[in-house]
C-alpha cells in the first residue's frame, strides 16, 4: 500500500496532464470539514514524492503538473475548466473563491472559479445541479450573487468536454468577452 502522494506518482505514467492536475488538486482539496478530515496530501509532500520519482516514467509530467496544482477543485471538471482558461491565455482565476459582498449580508457562498477583481463567477454545473432542489438552490444563489453586481458564468461537460469542442471555444470567448467588458487588457 502506498501514500496518497507516491499513488499520484505512480499514476503519472498512466494520466495525461488534465487528469493528473485534477488528481493533484483532489489530494490539495480539504474534505469534509464537518468531520475535520484534512487533505490527503500537501504540495510538500508531492513535491517530495515527485522527487523520488525522477527517472520513472512520468517523471517529467510531474514536474509540469506541480505547479499547476491548486487546492479547492471539487471535482475533475472543474479542475479541467481552470486548466482550459489557462491555457487559453487568459489570467488564472482563483479556486474555490467565497464571496463576500456587503449587500449579500451573512450569505457568503462559494464560487468554483472567480475573478474577484471583476466580480466574475465561473460555476461548473454538473448531472447533480438537474435534482430538482439543487436547481432551486442554484437559482436563487445566482439571483443572489447578481444582486450584487456578479456575473456568473454556467459551465457545462459539454463545454469542457475530454476533446475540446467548438462549444470550449464558445465557453472561453465568454468568459474572455466578460473579462474585457469589466475592464480587463491582455
Amino acid at each position: 500500500m502506498t501514500d496518497a502522494a507516491t499513488t499520484w506518482c505512480q499514476l503519472a505514467r498512466y494520466l495525461g496532464i488534465e487528469d493528473l492536475v485534477a488528481a493533484g488538486d483532489h489530494l490539495l482539496t480539504v474534505r469534509d470539514l464537518g468531520a475535520r478530515r484534512g487533505a490527503y496530501a500537501n504540495v510538500p509532500a508531492l513535491t517530495r514524492a515527485a522527487d523520488a520519482h525522477r527517472g520513472s516514467t512520468g517523471a517529467a509530467l510531474l514536474r509540469v503538473a506541480l505547479p499547476l496544482l491548486r487546492p479547492g477543485p471539487l471535482s475533475r471538471r472543474e479542475s479541467m475548466l481552470r486548466l482550459r482558461i489557462v491555457c487559453a491565455g487568459l489570467p488564472e482565476p482563483v479556486v474555490a473563491y467565497r464571496v463576500v459582498e456587503p449587500g449579500l449580508g451573512a450569505y457568503t457562498p462559494t464560487v468554483d472559479l472567480a475573478y474577484p477583481e471583476y466580480r466574475i463567477a465561473m460555476e461548473y454545473e454538473g448531472d447533480h445541479h438537474r435534482d430538482p432542489f439543487q436547481f432551486r438552490r442554484d437559482v436563487a444563489r445566482y439571483e443572489r450573487l447578481q444582486d450584487v453586481g456578479w456575473i456568473v458564468i454556467r459551465v457545462t461537460g459539454d463545454d469542457i468536454a475530454d476533446v475540446p469542442t467548438a462549444a470550449s471555444t464558445r465557453m472561453l470567448d465568454r468568459i474572455e468577452d466578460r473579462l474585457r467588458r469589466r475592464g480587463w487588457r491582455p
